[in-house]
């Protein structure tokens, strides 16, 4: 799970693996579909940030 928090992940088509339909909600409203593209995850590289605000407060 880290590496994709980290340095985030490509857009990608989502496909169900033993079923026929992903099921979700939007806004309330159930949605059934074959396939959703999803549209990727920014990186977010927090375990950086935190090393290096640690070694500026002295840790």
């Amino acid at each position: 799970m880290t590496p994709f928090v980290l340095e985030g992940t490509r857009p990608r088509v989502v496909r169900p693996r033993r079923v026929q339909a992903l099921r979700f909600e939007v806004s309330g409203h159930v949605v059934v579909s074959a396939k959703v593209r999803h549209q990727g995850t920014q990186a977010n590289n927090f375990l950086r940030r935190a090393l290096r605000e640690g070694r500026r407060a002295g840790y």
